[in-house]
C-alpha cells in the first residue's frame, strides 16, 4: 500500500479496507464459491432500490442505531447471511431497530478482493 490516499481510495488489500481505524470499510462476502469479498464505504451505501444493473443490492433488518457524535445516527443493518454493515441515516428519516430496509451500494463505489485477500482488476 503506498501512503495514506492510497489506503482510503483504492486498498490494496482487505485488511487495510477493514483495518483503517478511524474510518473502516464494510466488508462482505462476494456471490459464488470463490472465497473473495466486497468492501465499500458507509456513507456509499443507500436505502432504496439499486439505480443501475450493476449495482450491489442489500436487503436487511436494523439492528443498532447510534449516534455519531452530534453528526447524527449510524444504523447498523443485518444482512441475510447474518453478515453486519453500517451506514448513516438519511437526514430527515425515521428508521426504527427491527425494520426491515433495503439498501444498495453503486457498482463504482464497490472494491473487489480475492479470496488471498489481494485486490482484484485494476
Amino acid at each position: 500500500q503506498q501512503g495514506p490516499a492510497s489506503a482510503f481510495d483504492r486498498p490494496a488489500h482487505v485488511d487495510v479496507a477493514r483495518g483503517r481505524s478511524w474510518h473502516p470499510m464494510n466488508v462482505i462476502p462476494s456471490a459464488g464459491a470463490d472465497g473473495g469479498s466486497i468492501a465499500f464505504l458507509p456513507e456509499d451505501t443507500r436505502i432504496g432500490d439499486p439505480q443501475g444493473e450493476d449495482d450491489l443490492a442489500l436487503p436487511g433488518t436494523v439492528q443498532f442505531r447510534t449516534e455519531r457524535g452530534g453528526a447524527g445516527l449510524v444504523l447498523t443493518v443485518a444482512l441475510a447471511d447474518g453478515t453486519r454493515i453500517r451506514l448513516p441515516q438519511p437526514a430527515g428519516a425515521t428508521i426504527a431497530i427491527g425494520q426491515s430496509l433495503r439498501c444498495f451500494v453503486a457498482a463504482s463505489a464497490l472494491h473487489r478482493f480475492a479470496a488471498d485477500g489481494g485486490r482484484r482488476g485494476a
